[in-house]
């Protein structure tokens, strides 16, 4: 496959997009959902804008990212499922601190042409076609498979442009 690929984006929080840029400060461009390392913490979905004109008078950053934290305090008390609530924090990078995580791993089914992408440890995500292509692992590790693995190719993902290209494996023959 020549080119790039793109890769589809899955709303984790169910954010309405539009009306969540207009909250922000300034003119604000969706980029798309991802992962980051927040602040040491491990690898977490995240809303990614671009902002294309950051006020640096009040310390705003090139990118503007959002991220949720599931508050499980009711849940633990009552054991309804309903009373899980995600509370958002908002954060930034620069652009030169994007660029230590902009390129992520994924895998491409060639079966069916689908670019699958982990944002979190626990995110298994499994392509619809019949070679049953999965990945795992976040960005904490790449974990991945499929009935036919010849049909699985590791990728490099491009967060800021959601493209991905197929990277470029070599493999070692054991010693004996």
């Amino acid at each position: 496959m020549k080119g790039s690929m793109i890769v589809a984006n899955e709303n984790y929080y169910g954010v309405n997009v539009e009306k969540l840029a207009a909250s922000l400060e300034g003119e604000v461009e969706f980029v798309g959902f991802t992962s980051l390392d927040i602040q040491g913490a491990g690898w977490r979905p995240v809303v990614l804008f671009h902002a294309k004109n950051p006020n640096r008078a009040k310390g705003h950053k090139d990118y503007v990212f959002l991220f949720g934290v599931i508050s499980a305090d009711d849940f633990i008390a009552t054991g309804n499922k309903d009373d899980i609530k995600t509370k958002f924090y908002i954060s930034g990078r620069n652009e030169n601190e994007i660029q230590e995580e902009r390129y992520q791993h994924g895998v491409y089914c060639t079966e069916c042409k689908t670019v699958l992408h982990s944002v979190h440890r626990h995110d298994y995500k499994l392509c619809g076609c019949s070679n049953e292509t999965m990945v795992d692992g976040g960005q904490d590790y790449l974990r991945f498979g499929g009935l036919d693995l010849n049909k699985v190719k590791p990728v490099t993902i491009d967060i800021l442009t959601g493209k991905a290209k197929i990277k470029r494996v070599t493999r070692h023959a054991k010693k004996s």
